[in-house]
């Protein structure tokens, strides 16, 4: 929370968030910006009951009963659409949560269609069980037993939850090494090693749309087959992407209809001396 805050996030929806603890969300983020906005959601009813008690006298802050499993429903909200601006920057937070959706109830569906919703220049931050050492079985087993949730996952399904994001360094690691406020400790033991945390960026479109094409062109290839030629900036004659014809991107086009222009200028200023060479040779004689 303090690196997004640090970077001018301003409001943040922390999902799942469970009971009240020390250093919350709201605490953190209005010590560093008392204007910042936090937006609470957890399916328990307790929280609810406990938070609002907690935060009766912050107007900036609010709490919504709401089920991760929904992010249709929680996007839709009033108190979270009408609290959050989403055409601004937010800081996304899904701690300790995620790993209580089985596969089956597409997790990695649920993020992508919040992260789809967020604007350019917003955070993803997440902590997620790792399946790292064989102690993570013992525990999925515990959970499951528990609560009956409970999945670990391996540091690759992890990271697809930043998919289309820019990973903040150092990347998807074990808790204790992500950014510490101390020096970590090594070998790490065994109970650190069983959650992992990472933070994504999600760029401007315009940037995120040139760095794809940059890929693909220093890979030299879409999707397996041959990148075609770059487009004639002149004549903008059509290419084929991912098996379809399409013509330039809009930016693309513009830049065409500049390199014309420039064109015809070059051309106009060519025209123009050699008339004014003409017309001096002429003189001369």
């Amino acid at each position: 929370v303090r690196y997004m805050s640090r970077k001018g996030i301003d409001q943040f929806l922390d999902l799942g968030s469970g009971l009240p603890a020390a250093q919350n969300t709201h605490q953190i983020a209005q010590d560093l910006n008392p204007a910042a906005r936090v937006v609470y959601v957890d399916n328990d009813p307790l929280v609810l009951v406990h938070a609002r008690a907690l935060l009766e006298d912050n107007p900036r802050t609010v709490v919504v009963t709401a089920d991760l499993r929904y992010p249709e429903t929680i996007l839709a909200s009033q108190r979270v659409a009408g609290f959050l601006d989403f055409t601004r920057p937010i800081g996304l937070i899904l701690n300790a949560v995620l790993h209580h959706l089985h596969d089956d109830e597409a997790p990695h569906g649920i993020v992508g269609t919040f992260r789809g919703a967020l604007a350019s220049g917003s955070y993803i931050q997440l902590t997620h069980f790792a399946d790292a050492v064989p102690e993570s079985l013992a525990l999925e087993k515990v959970l499951m037993h528990a609560i009956g949730t409970g999945k670990m996952r391996g540091r690759a399904a992890i990271t697809r939850f930043f998919d289309g994001l820019e990973l903040v360094g150092p990347g998807v690691v074990f808790a204790p090494e992500w950014r510490p406020d101390a020096s970590v400790r090594y070998p790490l033991e065994v109970c650190a090693k069983l959650m992992m945390s990472g933070m994504g960026y999600k760029p401007l479109a315009a940037v995120q749309r040139d760095r794809q094409l940059l890929d693909r062109e220093q890979r030299g290839d879409v999707d397996g087959e041959p990148l075609p030629a770059p487009h004639d900036r002149l004549d903008a004659a059509q290419c084929r992407l991912g098996g379809r014809a399409v013509g330039p991107p809009p930016h693309v086009r513009q830049m065409v209809e500049i390199d014309k222009l420039d064109v015809r200028a070059e051309l106009h200023d060519e025209y123009v001396a050699v008339e004014r060479r003409e017309l001096e040779q002429r003189a001369v004689q």
